[in-house]
């Protein structure tokens, strides 16, 4: 776990003036744009890291459905962070760039991957935005939400670096550690 000013690949947090809450992680991956782009956009790749199925085609304006699989956290599991159960989402791909730029609307919410080459890889960006209704509320509020995303977004980015890096052990799960670091970082304002 990253001590409090060792935060390198780790979320941030911006609450904006119109409500809205932008996660934002920014990695550098030892891969060329176009190897991340294939693990961001090939279904195969995507069943291994992403917390759903993306069903559609991968294009500018294509609507697609986010299926959740079996494996998903379920409200009566955790009545303290969940308020119901991950449903289906429906979205829209709102901009697709191979292998510069993928965004799409994730039910009311939205998903940005950026892809910038740097010397002996990229450097990925992410961003997620939400706002307070939006999504599975937190019972104890979009702070909360912010970090119970934010820490699944962590496993989920390191099980992308783990399959890029052809490493067949998963990552230790260190959700719950790493909601309790967001949980801690989140509820002081910036």
């Amino acid at each position: 776990m990253p001590s409090s000013n060792d935060d390198a690949g780790m979320g941030a947090l911006e609450v904006r003036d119109d409500g809205r809450y932008v996660l934002r992680f920014e990695r550098f991956l030892a891969h060329s744009p176009e190897r991340v782009w294939r693990a961001l956009t090939e279904a195969d790749q995507l069943r291994q890291w992403f917390p759903c199925d993306i069903e559609g085609e991968r294009e500018l304006g294509a609507k697609i459905r986010f299926a959740f699989r079996g494996n998903a956290p379920r409200a009566e599991d955790m009545p303290e962070i969940l308020t119901k159960d991950p449903e289906d989402l429906d979205g829209t791909f709102t901009a697709f760039d191979p292998p510069r730029l993928l965004a799409y609307t994730w039910g009311e919410e939205d998903l940005r991957w950026e892809l910038e080459p740097t010397e002996g890889g990229c450097r990925l960006v992410f961003t997620h935005g939400f706002t307070k209704h939006s999504g599975i509320p937190h019972p104890a509020g979009p702070r909360k939400k912010a970090a119970r995303t934010a820490a699944g977004w962590d496993v989920c980015l390191d099980t992308l670096e783990a399959l890029l890096n052809d490493d067949d052990t998963p990552p230790a799960n260190l959700w719950p550690q790493l909601y309790g670091h967001y949980a801690t970082k989140f509820d002081q304002p910036q």
